[in-house]
């Protein structure tokens, strides 16, 4: 799962830069953290969206290894996010995934900028 935990999140990237959330996201930003909890949360959405039964220990341990990839550096510019946050992007995404099935990705899209 956390493969295709991964390769959502980098999806995600795809989509921001072809969809003009790249530079909504990054407008005034000093660091990515922006662009990365925005693919994090797409990531869950994605996640969520296979419809396949994952047990509470599956997800347990994409929040850890989710968790693992954050960071604290906050002035630097290649900050991702705090463990805490990242992982809390991720769970969102799955839960609006979840509860709001009937919206399509360009909705989610949405739903996470605000989010954000």
């Amino acid at each position: 799962m956390f493969i295709k935990g991964i390769c959502a999140h980098q999806f995600a990237h795809i989509v921001q830069f072809f969809s003009g959330f790249y530079e909504r996201l990054t407008k005034g930003q000093q660091t990515k953290k922006l662009l990365v909890l925005y693919a994090d949360f797409l990531s869950g959405y994605y996640i969520g969206l296979r419809k396949m039964h994952y047990t509470s220990a599956e997800l347990l341990s994409l929040g850890r290894s989710w968790e693992s990839i954050g960071d604290s550096s906050y002035t630097d510019p290649q900050h991702h996010g705090t463990p805490e946050k990242r992982l809390l992007a991720v769970e969102q995404g799955y839960r609006f995934a979840r509860q709001r099935q009937e919206f399509g990705i360009k909705a989610a899209c949405e739903v996470v900028a605000r989010y954000l």
